[in-house]
């Protein structure tokens, strides 16, 4: 009977190291910090084939631990920049921020730009018409990360960019996912996986962007939040043009003159119910 209790039990003692891989110096080894696996983005380069639409692939420029503070309310997180190069040699890259809370819930939130884009919109901020007094999503664990559609500006007015077929196919729809894609690579490196639901936040340009991850990547995204959309960019591009027509023909004689009568007139007050006029 001893001898059958001796031979069980070298028996799971040789499972469990079997289990453990056979190096123990490998197992007792600590995970990495914080600051170890932020810094160690830092130069790592993700393949075109981890990208669902045309690249040649991205690079990560730079990944520094930021400590949280009472002042930021974001918590401690790994900011990571990098670009996503473009097919076409002339056409400029998506450049693109992911920040990466040490204290992650395993969800991400891309964030939506602002008419013509440009630059990288503010990740760190509430999204687009989110509470004044709750915490930033990043503080809450998000990966919040975004990007600047596929060229540089400093005016968000700029549109210059649309003269190159790809960099204008980018600011349509193809940035979205692009970013999107790049961000989920991003996490793996990071935590070992991917998000486990991905959203996306808007307004205006970035509403727009929301309606269109919903309708062009369903399958990319648990849901959407779109805020003011400039659904209808044509129309708002030629009531723009037909109001700045208004506005400076005949050296600007649109604007309010400054011999504006002083005092200013009284509007007329506002009907009362009681004189609202009635049907014949």
């Amino acid at each position: 009977m001893r001898k059958y209790r001796a031979l069980q039990l070298a028996m799971v003692m040789a499972g469990l190291s079997a289990c453990g891989g056979g190096d123990g110096a490998k197992t007792g080894s600590p995970p990495p910090t914080a600051l170890q696996a932020c810094t160690g983005l830092q130069d790592k380069v993700i393949a075109a084939s981890r990208i669902s639409l045309p690249t040649q692939g991205a690079y990560i420029v730079s990944a520094r631990l930021v400590a949280g503070s009472e002042e930021s309310k974001t918590g401690e997180y790994c900011e990571v920049l990098g670009a996503i190069k473009s097919v076409d040699a002339a056409a400029p890259d998506i450049h693109f921020q992911v920040n990466l809370p040490s204290d992650w819930n395993g969800k991400g939130l891309q964030f939506g730009g602002g008419g013509y884009n440009g630059s990288i919109p503010n990740t760190l901020a509430k999204a687009p018409l989110g509470s004044n007094t709750a915490p930033v999503p990043l503080a809450l664990g998000y990966m919040t990360f975004a990007s600047d559609s596929g060229h540089q500006a400093p005016d968000a007015d700029d549109a210059s960019f649309a003269l190159n077929d790809e960099a204008l196919l980018n600011y349509g729809y193809m940035h979205i996912k692009k970013t999107r894609d790049v961000a989920s690579v991003v996490a793996e490196m990071r935590y070992g996986s991917s998000p486990r639901r991905m959203y996306f936040a808007g307004g205006s340009t970035g509403g727009r962007e929301a309606l269109t991850a919903a309708q062009r990547f369903p399958d990319a995204y648990d849901g959407v939040i779109s805020n003011y959309p400039t659904a209808n960019f044509l129309g708002l591009r030629l009531w723009g043009a037909a109001l700045a027509r208004a506005v400076y023909d005949d050296e600007s004689e649109g604007w309010i003159p400054w011999s504006m009568p002083s005092p200013r007139p009284r509007w007329p007050r506002a009907m009362r119910s009681t004189e609202w006029p009635t049907a014949s």
